[in-house]
């Protein structure tokens, strides 16, 4: 499931005809904006981004990635010599890379309209041993000592 369409990403761009640029091509750059943000919020939230199980995009979400599509198109697509026009595709893309470090960061929650927040990731809960369901029968020896005092 992608975050934004098409359709939202043409709006935010001069790129409206179809004939000059390929949906095909749009859409690889919302995959990639898909793909930048998925590995950004991925440590604090699970991916499908979901609440309770139910999926969903959060509108900063959906904004992010229409920001990144844009920019990697305004990158590729425009040269040195727009400068001044206004359009400035690294511009957009530094924009939208910093929501996501504060999301990364966790300054910043996703939450939905009822202000619930979505399903966190268990990624950064790693189980270990010894952990709650371990004991310790005292009948086994230690497999190694430290011979330091600390």
């Amino acid at each position: 499931m992608s975050y934004c369409t098409e359709a939202q990403v043409r709006a935010a761009t001069p790129f409206k005809s179809t004939s000059l640029i390929a949906s095909a091509y749009v859409t690889d750059k919302i995959a990639a904006a898909d793909s930048i943000i998925n590995a950004k919020i991925s440590k604090v939230y699970q991916i499908p981004l979901a609440v309770s199980g139910a999926t969903s995009t959060p509108d900063i979400i959906e904004e992010v990635s229409i920001k990144i599509a844009s920019a990697l198109l305004y990158l590729e697509q425009f040269s040195e010599e727009t400068a001044g026009s206004g359009i400035d595709g690294a511009k957009l893309l530094e924009e939208a890379i910093k929501i996501l470090d504060d999301i990364e960061e966790q300054k910043q929650r996703l939450v939905n309209a009822a202000g619930v927040e979505y399903d966190r990731s268990t990624f950064m809960n790693p189980v270990g041993y010894p952990n709650q369901s371990s004991t310790d029968d005292g009948d086994t020896e230690p497999l190694f000592t430290i011979d330091q005092k600390f």
